[in-house]
């Protein structure tokens, strides 16, 4: 169907036309649900190379092009190149929408846990914070977008071995999302599952004190 749309679009407006670009993307993103990533891949780069030379570097389209590209190396395991791609979509959102635009922190999110999987605790942290100060500012205080926040931030200190500042900020997630979600919401049973692994790790932690003082 992608095809014979793409074909079609060609014939009519030409291949720089920006509705056929975007007919391409869409088609990288067939290619990409049927784990054909490089194909994917190599048609999101053309696409984006012409979509740049139609409508210029600085274009919102642009940079969420350049966010599904990053969204391929990470799939294909190449992080330091997903990070790098995702910085540069972070620019021009931040450029073209502003820092608190929606879009701008979906790309910010992206980028976090990128940070996490690579082990950049730190620079996981620190962005995570910015973002939790932006959508303070933005929502309400037990929006669901703070609270997956506060909840990642927990996953980075749970990862540090801070367990009881870890321990806090899931506490605090978990009663935000019971008074807005129902018991048996995902996000909520992911806040509980969370919760149980850390006092599973905070016991494994003091077993081992106590091996050690045995000892």
């Amino acid at each position: 169907m992608f095809r014979r749309a793409l074909k079609e679009k060609e014939k009519v407006l030409g291949h720089n036309y920006f509705n056929v670009l975007l007919t391409v993307l869409n088609f990288s993103c067939v290619y990409a649900d049927q784990s054909k990533l490089k194909l994917a891949e190599k048609i999101q780069r053309q696409a984006l190379k012409r979509l740049e030379e139609a409508l210029g570097p600085d274009h919102i389209l642009i940079s969420s092009s350049i966010d599904n590209l990053s969204a391929f190396y990470a799939h294909r395991g190449k992080l330091e190149k997903a990070e790098k791609v995702h910085q540069r979509a972070l620019k021009g959102k931040k450029k073209a929408l502003g820092r608190n635009y929606i879009s701008t922190l979906s790309t910010i999110y992206n980028l976090e846990c990128l940070y996490v999987d690579q082990s950049k605790l730190e620079k996981a942290k620190k962005t995570f914070r910015q973002v939790l100060e932006e959508r303070k500012k933005a929502l309400r205080p037990n929006h669901t977008s703070i609270l997956d926040t506060v909840s990642n931030l927990a996953c980075v200190y749970k990862y540090q071995s801070k367990l009881e500042k870890a321990k806090k900020m899931f506490q605090l997630t978990l009663e935000e999302r019971k008074k807005t979600l129902r018991p048996n919401y995902t996000s909520t049973l992911n806040t509980i599952s969370d919760l149980a692994c850390l006092y599973k790790d905070q016991d494994k932690l003091e077993k081992q004190k106590k091996c050690s003082s045995k000892h």
